[in-house]
């Protein structure tokens, strides 16, 4: 499932440059965030991807549901995290940079920076991972290697607007 993931990932990696609006979108019933106008919503095998073009990127929310249910201690969910991570790092042939830890509203969030294999030195990807009930969310913002963050990253990641009701 991940390398079909990652497939469709590349498929749709749109051409860089193209700024779009940002609109506030639920995602579903514990999600919202900011979204470029031109997001596309592709389900694959239960993996729902929304993917759109920023201001020289590419950004893409993907859920994944499962069966193992809530994972509510602390150490299970950074323990599962980092799991989830590797797997889509291993996809991607990448190699991470950093890795943290981060509270976001109540909801602990891995922070990833890695650069892909797959176009050497070319690109960078930021990912924010989290689970919320069982579904595990990823928050991807693909750039060329020589850009930091972008203002756009920061806006849409303050936008994230939980619910774990």
């Amino acid at each position: 499932m991940k390398k079909i993931y990652f497939l469709v990932f590349m498929v749709s990696f749109p051409i860089m440059g193209i700024s779009q609006q940002l609109n506030q979108t639920r995602i579903n019933h514990h999600l919202s965030m900011l979204l470029p106008d031109d997001i596309e919503k592709i389900d694959t095998l239960g993996a729902i991807t929304y993917g759109g073009t920023l201001n020289k990127g590419f950004i893409s929310a993907v859920l994944f549901n499962d069966s193992r249910g809530k994972i509510n201690n602390g150490k299970e969910i950074e323990t599962f995290l980092k799991g989830f991570q590797k797997g889509m790092v291993e996809t991607a042939k990448g190699t991470i940079i950093s890795q943290t830890f981060i509270e976001l509203k109540s909801v602990k969030v891995n922070k990833v920076l890695m650069l892909s294999d797959f176009i050497p030195n070319m690109v960078q990807w930021n990912t924010y991972t989290f689970r919320i009930d069982s579904t595990t969310y990823t928050i991807q913002f693909v750039y060329p290697k020589q850009m930091e963050e972008t203002p756009e990253e920061d806006l849409i990641i303050k936008s994230l607007e939980f619910s774990t009701q």
